[in-house]
Parts: C-alpha cells; sequence; structure tokens
C-alpha cells in the first residue's frame, strides 16, 4: 500500500470492477503510524475509495494505520466474503459491524490494541450466521466483550493473549467443538452452555464453568485441557484424556476428581506442590502415560 497515497491512485486501482478477484490483501508498512498521507488525504478517505468487487471471498487489512475501518466493511457492499482478517491496525478503537455479514465464515482479529471494549456495535444488526471459526489473538488492551447476540453456527473460538479481557464469553455456544484460551488471566466466565464440545484447550486464564445440558458425553473424551498456573481452579469441566497440569497448587484435587478415574490416558505434571503423597492421593486407574518434572520433592511424594 505505500504507492497509493491518494484518493486518485485508489481509484485508479479500479477495484470495485474486479470481478474475477477471490483475493485481496491490503497491508500498510507497520512502521507506519500516521494516518494522513503527503498529499492531504487521508488514509480512512483513500481505503473507503477501495472498495473491491462483491465477487470478493477472501479480505485481509494488515497493519492499517488510520482510526476507522472504511465504511464498505460490513454492508452490503461486501456481502459475499467467506473469510476476513484485521491484523495490526492498533489505531483502530471500534471493530466494524462484521455480524452482517451474512456469508462470512472464518473471521481473524489480532494486534487490534485501540481497542478496549467489543459490544453491539461488533454485531451490527444481525448476529453472524455463518460464522464458524472466531479468533481473537494479542488483543492487549480489549477489557470487555459485551455480547448481546450468539453465534448459531460457530464451531472454534479461539483466544489467545488477551491479559485485561474480563467479564464473559457468549453463552449459548450450541455449535461449539472447540474452545481454546490461552493467556487470558483476568477472564473469569461465570457460565458458558455448550453442547458439542470436543477439544478444550486452556492455559493460564481465571476462572471457566462450563453447563453441559443433554451433552453426549462420548464427545467429551476427546477434551484435552492443559491447566497453567490457576489458583482458583478445583474442579474440571470435562473429562479429559489429555490433562497437563502446572504451577498448580490443587493437583490433589485435581486428581481425586471422579471424572479421572476413568477416563484420563495421558497426565503430564509440571512444577507443582503438594500436601499430600501420591500414594496416598492415587492415581487414575486408566492412566497409561505419566510425567512429572521440576519437582523438588518428587521421591518422598512415593513414600
Amino acid at each position: 500500500m505505500k504507492n497509493v497515497v491518494s484518493v486518485n491512485d485508489a481509484l485508479q486501482a479500479n477495484m470495485k470492477d474486479k470481478s474475477y478477484l477471490d483475493e485481496l490483501i491490503l497491508d500498510w508498512d507497520d512502521r507506519c503510524t500516521d494516518g494522513v498521507i503527503q498529499s492531504g488525504s487521508t488514509i480512512h478517505d483513500i481505503l473507503n475509495k477501495l472498495l473491491p468487487h462483491p465477487n470478493l471471498k477472501q479480505l485481509s487489512i494488515r497493519n492499517y494505520p488510520g482510526v476507522r475501518f472504511p465504511n464498505w466493511l460490513g454492508n452490503p457492499l461486501v456481502l459475499n466474503l467467506v473469510s476476513l482478517e484485521l491484523r495490526g491496525c492498533g489505531n483502530c478503537s471500534t471493530l466494524p459491524p462484521l455480524g452482517q455479514l451474512t456469508h462470512l465464515k472464518y473471521l481473524q482479529i489480532s494486534r487490534m490494541n485501540g481497542v478496549e471494549c467489543v459490544g453491539s456495535e461488533f454485531h451490527g444488526n444481525a448476529s453472524f450466521q455463518s460464522l464458524e471459526t472466531l479468533s481473537f489473538e494479542d488483543m492487549l488492551n480489549w477489557e470487555k466483550w459485551l455480547c448481546c447476540e450468539e453465534f448459531p453456527h460457530l464451531r472454534k473460538l479461539s483466544m489467545r493473549c488477551c491479559p485485561k479481557l474480563t467479564g464473559k464469553l457468549p453463552e449459548q455456544l450450541l455449535s461449539l467443538e472447540e474452545l481454546q484460551i490461552y493467556n487470558c488471566p483476568q477472564l473469569l466466565m461465570t457460565s458458558l452452555t455448550v453442547l458439542a464440545i470436543r477439544e478444550l484447550k486452556m492455559v493460564n486464564f481465571g476462572k471457566l464453568q462450563l453447563q453441559m445440558v443433554a451433552c453426549d458425553f462420548i464427545a467429551l473424551q476427546t477434551s484435552e485441557i492443559e491447566i497453567l498456573d490457576v489458583s482458583q481452579w478445583k474442579q474440571l469441566p470435562v473429562a479429559p484424556h489429555q490433562l497437563s497440569i502446572r504451577k498448580c497448587d490443587y493437583v490433589e484435587s485435581l486428581l481425586e476428581e471422579e471424572i479421572l478415574q476413568s477416563n484420563i490416558y495421558d497426565l503430564k505434571i509440571y512444577d507443582c506442590s503438594f500436601s499430600r503423597s501420591l500414594h496416598i492421593v492415587g492415581l487414575p486407574t486408566t492412566l497409561r502415560s505419566l510425567s512429572i518434572s521440576q519437582f523438588d520433592s518428587f521421591r518422598n511424594q512415593w513414600s
């Protein structure tokens, strides 16, 4: 985008007539932080004139230095978008109304450090009718997600490195199959209703309670959970086959849960403390693989 320095340059690109274009990547130099171009046109003005043809299926906007997204993003002019990536647009404080993109299936949002709250503006007048995969990553200043709508077809939700995020996630994720939460230590959720969850990966998060009403227990047995430094989390929400525990003070209570005793195959324990010996606690009878490391008093725990 360094060669597009004026509205006239954007108009000459004639993007709206390129009906053969399936994928478009708009990438600015990540060192560019000024929203004003030498000609006097703002980057927002230029991006507004880069309206793509309605046939476009995949769009990436990277390192955009403007403070607002283009007016056409989220409206019927790009209704056929299937995949959208917003990355490194750090000056934007709000997200466009992407819920109105009725064909959107894949949405990735990352390094949007100007965003502190995600609310109704994100959903617009619809509720992500086709969205299957939603990913938030490296959202360093994001604090609240005010979920006013649900995601009826969301199958995968991934949240990584959102250190200030608190509050709750959408509660009725009835189609969710995979949930990943990494490095969201302030995330304290009261409840999350899931019916089809198959894979659960959580590292360094706050507190989560899953409600699985009328859930097929067999489907849950493929779950994988990793626990890292979560002093408040004393119970497992599902029955995993694989469990990794790091820096946890409640290892005994986790291992003694009935839900583990007949389901877990692979157990890894790193840098944890025990108040009782493993011999007294007892290990799951189904266990096939056990790994214990960075454990100073290892020998004493077997006596």
